[in-house]
C-alpha cells in the first residue's frame, strides 16, 4: 500500500483519534449547556450541535473549534475503519464488530433525525379539531393570487431559511417566471413588532410604511417565541413599478395588495404540515402541586377520525399517541383569561428514526454479551487446559497380594 494511502488511513483509524474525537465532544457539550443560558436551546443547538465549524467566544478571546456534526461524521469514519482496516476478520471479535455496527447505526439514527425529522405543536380547544400541525422555527412566505375567472389561483411558497439570516442591512431578490413581479427582502429582524409612526416622522423621507415602521426587539432566549419581520418590495416586471410593504410574523390575516392583474396576497407564517387524520379535543384535565401554580398531571381526551371511524383516546404527560408515523405528546396548556377556556397543546414528532436508537442500544448491548461470552468461553478453556497439564502423575498400581517391606523393628513387634 502507498505512503500516502496507508497514513491516512493509519491517523483515521487509530484509537488516539477517537479519544481526541471523545474529547472535543465533551467540550463542546459542556460549552453549549453553558451558553444556553445566554443564548436559548434553538440557537446553541444550530451554533454547536449542527454546525461543521464554530467560533467560540471566550472573553475577548475568539476560538476556532470544529462543531459537533463534523466531529460525528470523523467518529463514524474512526469506528468503520477501525474494524475494516485495522483488525483481520476473526469469529473470536464478532462481538466487537457488533458492538461497532451498533454504534454506527446510532449515528446513523442521528443523521436521519436532524435532515428528516420534523417537529411542531397543535394547539386545540375544547370542541375543536384539526388535521394539521405548526412548526416551532420554520417560516415561510406563501405569494398567492389571483383568482381570475375559472382559473385557481396560483401560489409560491418561500422558505424562511432562505431569507430569514440575513443582516439589516442586506437583501436577498426572489424571481420566478411566472410570476409578474421579483420580491426582495429587506431590513430582516429576527423578533419585531409594527409600531405606528408619530405625526412628526410620517412625512420624513425613508421612514416606515403606510404610516408604520418595524420596531426590532431583543431576540428571545425560546425560540419559538420570537415573531420575524421584515420589508418586502414588489417590482413589476414590465413597467418597473415598486411596491413596498411590512411583512410581520404576528399577522393573522394575510397582505393583500391590489395590482392591475388582481389582488395578491402576501402571508407570512409557520410552516405546517397535514397528518392522514383529524384530532378533536373532548375535554382537558389538569391538577396543579397543593398551594402552588405548576402542574402536577394534565392529559387530554381526544377523538381520532380516520377512513370514516373514530377512535376515543387519552393522551397523558408520559404516554403519548403514535399512530401512522406520527407521535403527538402532550406538552403543554394555555388558559384563555379572557374567556377562562383552557387549550392544549400537543407537541408533534415525525422522525423515520424514531425507534432506532432503542434498536442501537439493543445491538450494543447484544455485542457486549456476546464479547464477553466470548472471552469468557476462552479464559474457562484455558484455565482448563492448564490445570489439566501441570496435574501430577498417579501413583503405580501394585500387584495383588504383595505387601510393602516394613521395617524391622515393625515386624518384631
Amino acid at each position: 500500500m502507498k505512503w500516502y494511502v496507508k497514513g491516512p488511513l493509519e491517523v483515521l483509524s487509530s484509537f488516539g483519534l477517537a479519544l481526541i474525537l471523545l474529547g472535543f465532544l465533551f467540550l463542546l457539550t459542556l460549552l453549549g449547556t453553558l451558553e444556553q443560558a445566554n443564548l436559548g436551546l434553538y440557537e446553541v443547538q444550530r451554533k454547536y450541535f449542527t454546525s461543521f465549524f464554530l467560533v467560540h467566544e471566550l472573553g475577548p478571546l475568539k476560538v476556532p473549534l470544529p462543531g459537533v456534526y463534523l466531529l460525528l461524521i470523523l467518529l463514524a469514519i474512526n469506528l468503520t475503519l477501525g474494524v475494516v482496516y485495522r483488525t483481520r476478520p476473526r469469529l473470536d471479535r464478532f462481538g466487537i464488530y457488533v458492538m461497532h455496527g451498533g454504534m454506527l447505526f446510532m449515528l446513523l439514527a442521528g443523521l436521519v433525525t436532524h435532515h428528516f425529522a420534523t417537529e411542531g405543536q397543535m394547539t386545540l380547544a375544547p370542541g375543536e379539531s384539526s388535521n394539521r400541525f405548526k412548526s416551532y422555527h420554520e417560516w415561510e412566505l406563501l405569494i398567492r393570487g389571483p383568482i381570475g375567472p375559472g382559473e385557481a389561483a396560483r401560489e409560491y411558497a418561500i422558505p424562511g431559511e432562505d431569507f430569514l439570516r440575513l443582516g439589516r442591512t442586506e437583501s436577498r431578490t426572489f424571481v420566478a417566471e411566472t410570476l409578474p413581479f421579483d420580491v426582495t427582502v429587506s431590513d430582516v429582524a429576527r423578533n419585531a413588532v409594527p409600531q405606528r409612526l408619530a405625526p412628526e416622522q410620517r412625512n420624513a423621507s425613508g421612514m416606515g410604511v403606510d404610516g408604520f415602521y418595524l420596531a426590532v426587539l431583543a431576540p428571545e432566549k425560546e425560540n419559538e417565541r420570537n415573531l420575524p419581520g421584515f420589508h418586502v418590495t414588489l417590482t413589476d416586471k414590465r413597467g418597473g413599478e415598486r411596491t413596498e410593504e411590512i411583512v410581520w410574523g404576528g399577522s393573522t390575516l394575510p397582505l393583500e395588495i391590489a395590482r392591475e392583474d388582481g389582488t395578491w396576497q402576501l402571508a407570512f407564517r409557520r410552516k405546517s404540515w397535514a397528518v392522514p387524520f383529524t384530532l378533536t379535543l373532548a375535554e382537558f384535565r389538569h391538577e396543579y402541586h397543593p398551594g402552588t401554580q405548576m402542574a402536577r398531571t394534565y392529559e387530554s381526551d381526544v377523538i381520532k377520525r380516520e377512513g370514516g371511524q373514530e377512535q376515543f383516546i387519552t393522551i397523558k404527560m408520559n404516554e403519548p399517541l403514535r399512530h401512522a408515523g406520527y407521535t403527538f405528546f402532550q406538552a403543554s396548556f394555555f388558559e384563555d383569561p379572557r374567556s377562562g377556556v383552557t387549550s392544549s397543546t400537543f407537541a408533534v414528532v415525525r422522525n423515520p428514526a424514531d425507534q432506532w436508537p432503542l434498536l442501537a442500544c439493543v445491538i450494543i448491548t447484544a455485542g457486549l454479551l456476546l464479547h464477553f461470552c466470548q472471552r469468557l468461553l476462552r479464559y474457562l478453556k484455558g484455565e482448563r487446559a492448564r490445570h489439566g497439564a501441570g496435574a501430577p502423575d498417579p501413583a503405580p498400581a501394585r500387584p495383588a497380594g504383595a505387601g510393602a517391606a516394613r521395617p524391622q523393628s515393625e515386624a518384631a513387634a
